[in-house]
């Protein structure tokens, strides 16, 4: 019975862990690699600065269920989603590749 308890307690630690960004965290996700927002994947495809000399970075965001949209988006923009919305902290040019700051909140 004791192995019971301990795997649904293990199991529980993992779904803690694995429900991505629902604490509403920060997470710092760099150009070309995938986080998760919610019930979100979130892609960071592109950063450039544009014609006003804005940082900018495309969002790609899909769910499970085949929603998909890619956001053009600068620091302190929202992407408002059917579940909630992304809030970009930041945008920063690294050597290589670039990162993006974002917060999830529901």
């Amino acid at each position: 019975m004791m192995v019971a308890k301990e795997v649904l307690i293990i199991a529980l630690l993992l779904a803690l862990v694995g429900c991505g960004m629902e604490n509403n965290n920060p997470m710092t996700i760099t150009e070309t690699a995938v986080g998760q927002a919610g019930m979100y994947s979130v892609g960071i495809s592109r950063i450039w600065q544009d014609d006003d000399g804005v940082l900018r970075a495309t969002l790609s965001v899909w769910d499970e269920e085949g929603f998909e949209q890619d956001f053009r988006v600068a620091e302190g923009e929202d992407v408002v989603l059917p579940e909630g919305r992304i809030v970009v902290e930041q945008i920063s040019v690294g050597n290589k590749k670039g990162s993006v700051t974002i917060r999830w909140m529901e």
